[in-house]
C-alpha cells in the first residue's frame, strides 16, 4: 500500500510540473504576441506625421484594427475533441491494466484496484467529454466547415 502512494505522488508531481510548464509556455507566447503588436502600433504611430494623417488613418478599417486588442487565438474544435478522446482512451486502458494487475498480484490488489478505478473513471469521463464537445461543436457550427464560410 505504501508503494501505491509513492507511485501516485510521483504521477501527481509529474502531471503538475508538465501543466505548469505548459501554462508558462502559453503565457510567454501571449506576452510575445502583445509585445509585437504594441511595437507595431508604436512604429505606425511614429510614421504618421501630423494629426490630420493620424485621424484619417484611425478612421479607416486598418486604423480601427490597430486600436483593437490583440486577436484572441481561436480554438480548434477538432484538436480539442481529439485530445479529449486520446486522453480518455489512454486512461481507460491504463485503468483496465491496473485492475488486471490487481488480480495478478493479490498482496497489492488494493492499490491496483484504487488506481484502476481512478483511471477508468477519468478515462470514461474524458471519453464522455470528447463526445459531448464534438456534439456541441457540431451543433454550434464549429465543425463541418460552416465556421469557415463566416470568415
Amino acid at each position: 500500500m505504501d508503494r501505491m502512494w509513492i507511485v501516485l505522488l510521483v504521477a501527481v508531481v509529474f502531471v503538475s510540473v508538465v501543466w505548469i510548464f505548459r501554462l508558462g509556455v502559453a503565457a510567454a507566447r501571449q506576452k510575445t504576441l502583445i509585445k509585437a503588436q504594441a511595437e507595431l502600433q508604436s512604429r505606425l504611430l511614429d510614421k504618421l506625421g501630423g494629426s490630420d494623417d493620424l485621424v484619417r488613418y484611425l478612421e479607416s478599417g486598418a486604423g480601427r484594427q490597430l486600436l483593437e486588442a490583440p486577436p484572441v487565438e481561436r480554438t480548434r474544435p477538432h484538436a480539442r475533441v481529439l485530445a479529449a478522446l486520446q486522453a480518455g482512451i489512454i486512461l481507460t486502458v491504463a485503468g483496465a491494466a491496473f485492475l488486471f494487475l490487481g488480480g495478478r498480484f493479490p498482496e497489492d490488489a488494493e492499490g491496483f484496484t484504487v488506481l484502476g478505478t481512478l483511471g477508468l473513471a477519468l478515462g470514461v469521463g474524458f471519453l464522455a467529454s470528447g463526445a459531448l464537445a464534438h456534439f456541441l461543436s457540431r451543433s454550434w457550427g464549429l465543425i463541418d466547415g460552416r465556421e469557415r464560410s463566416e470568415s
